[in-house]
């Protein structure tokens, strides 16, 4: 049985992005399109492959369905002339904006700023702006704070009675990072509260994971080793954590989307409220207050970020 987590913060919910509501409908689009408004770019074959990606598209779609506003998606191979030339075809199909994830779809667009001035861009997770950042004033991105969606798992975990954690991350760097960051922060504050002395936490960065489909060989060994829970930031890997965490009999916490659906072993997912994020994005491009030239941090203040 799932435990049930303690409210950490008041955390404003996923409608205070304001005024786009949110239905419960999910659909995919039936056949392409040879024009539309609203342009979802993927790096991946299709938007069902990536719980992530399958949350810009339905940021994308809610809009769509709601206010008649024609949309569509389009996969992306790995060479950067990919990207650029999956913003051409969906710039030439007369797409007024243009949804991608990351940093690195940001260089593409910026090749294209001016060959298409009338499009606009919005980039999910997009690296955080910095003083050297350059952002064109058609290019707005949004970036979450990782760290404290992790600070709350880790602070969780402990109130929540586990004393030996572990923290297993790959894909993403920088985000995984910022995950591994707060949830060590979390544990500790968690820990120094409750005056404890046993709380342990294991902790594992690697470029990539093999055996996706398999129980993950780390993950086996630590629970084997008593750890009780381990936080899982390898994207396509974590599959693989919540299966080796099910067989030991032991728990895990999942990222970025809610992954109570990979195993019943999956106690609660720190979240990015990506689709909420998209559709307020296409909100405010359509009502005039498209924020072009910055990259807006949302944080657990906004309701962008929490535990699911």
């Amino acid at each position: 049985m799932k435990r049930n987590w303690i409210l950490l913060f008041i955390v404003i919910a996923v409608a205070a992005f304001a005024g786009c509501g949110r239905s419960g409908e999910d659909q995919l689009p039936e056949g392409r399109k040879s024009e539309c408004e609203i342009a979802v770019l993927i790096d991946a074959a299709s938007i069902k492959s990536d719980p992530f990606y399958y949350e810009i598209w339905r940021g994308a779609e809610e809009y769509s369905r709601k206010n008649g506003v024609s949309c569509q998606w389009y996969a992306v191979s790995a060479p950067q002339e990919s990207y650029t030339e999956a913003m051409q075809e969906a710039a030439f199909s007369e797409a007024k904006v243009i949804v991608a994830a990351g940093s690195r779809f940001q260089e593409a667009a910026s090749e294209l700023e001016r060959s298409f001035p009338d499009v606009s861009f919005i980039l999910v997770d997009a690296p955080r702006q910095t003083a050297q950042t350059e952002i064109k004033d058609n290019v707005a991105g949004f970036a979450f704070a990782e760290e404290e969606a992790g600070y709350m798992a880790g602070y969780a975990a402990v109130k929540e009675g586990y004393r030996s954690l572990g923290f297993l991350g790959g894909g993403d760097p920088e985000a995984a990072k910022r995950f591994g960051y707060g949830f060590l922060c979390g544990a500790d504050d968690a820990a120094v509260q409750m005056q404890l002395s046993d709380v342990t936490i294991r902790y594992q960065y690697r470029e990539g994971f093999e055996l996706p489909d398999k129980p993950l060989p780390v993950a086996q060994d630590w629970y084997a080793g008593g750890t009780e829970v381990i936080f899982a930031c390898c994207k396509e890997a974590n599959a693989s954590i919540a299966t080796a965490a099910e067989a030991a009999g032991k728990a895990v916490i999942g990222s970025e989307t809610d992954q109570a659906s990979l195993s019943s072993a999956v106690v609660v997912s720190a979240t990015k409220s990506v689709a909420a994020a998209v559709e307020q994005a296409l909100c405010d491009y359509y009502d005039g207050e498209f924020s072009g030239g910055s990259i807006t941090l949302l944080d657990a203040a906004c309701g962008g970020v929490g535990l699911s």
